[in-house]
């Protein structure tokens, strides 16, 4: 089974609904997801994908593959800013909200609806970073791109102070280099598939909840 961001973030935040999502799915109850707090994300996420000026959208597709293969036509064609840009290596899957050329290299930029930089979007942008790295993109910087809450519009909405370009980089990192001593080959397959989740998991979690997770990958 591949394992998508969304479900690793869900992992770190609450393995249990990880688990039962995939285990008991009858039983599980995703009423808890506001859906007002959704589409506001994606309000806000639609408005973000202009900060740079003009860009390439990857249209969302249930086949995945097609979502990669566009972004893959897109880095081909030199396209500077690539929004939804997708990527898959070994099982992980995800997409970038924002991926800006830079020169020969690439900065990566997660856009989030809150007014601060939250644990969790660290885990978040280091597994993308994982994800992009392995596919041999050459990762610049990492920007967590959030509201200003200072902002007072005046006429024509301002992007650049709507936002604020919260510089990740270096914590981002740290916290995917964290996983290297871990990342060796074991029995479990599932280990050997997944090494980078299950050392963060090592980190963060008891071993019972690391067994969850096993259970879920």
């Amino acid at each position: 089974m591949n394992l998508s961001k969304s479900r690793y973030c869900t992992g770190i935040q609450c393995p249990k609904i990880l688990w039962m999502s995939k285990n008991k799915p009858e039983q599980f109850n995703d009423d808890v997801l506001n859906q007002q707090i959704l589409d506001t994300g994606n309000r806000i996420g639609d408005l973000a994908m202009g900060y740079f000026g003009e860009f390439s959208e990857v249209p969302y597709s249930k086949d995945k593959s097609l979502m990669i293969e566009q972004t893959r036509f897109l880095l081909e064609s030199g396209v500077p800013v690539i929004t939804e840009a997708s990527f898959s290596y070994n099982g992980y899957f995800c997409s970038a909200d924002i991926l800006r050329a830079v020169g020969k290299h690439y900065d990566l930029i997660e856009v989030k609806s809150s007014t601060a930089v939250k644990n969790i979007y660290l885990h978040d942008m280091a597994y993308q970073y994982f994800v992009l790295r392995s596919c041999e993109l050459n990762i610049r910087n990492i920007y967590l791109m959030h509201i200003n809450n200072q902002y007072v519009r005046h006429g024509s909405l301002n992007l650049h102070e709507l936002f604020v370009l919260q510089d990740c980089t270096d914590k981002v990192k740290s916290l995917a280099k964290a996983s290297l001593p871990f990342q060796r080959r074991e029995e479990n397959p599932v280990i050997t598939r997944f090494p980078f989740l299950i050392a963060l998991f090592r980190s963060h979690f008891s071993g019972r909840v690391l067994e969850a997770f096993l259970g879920v990958v």
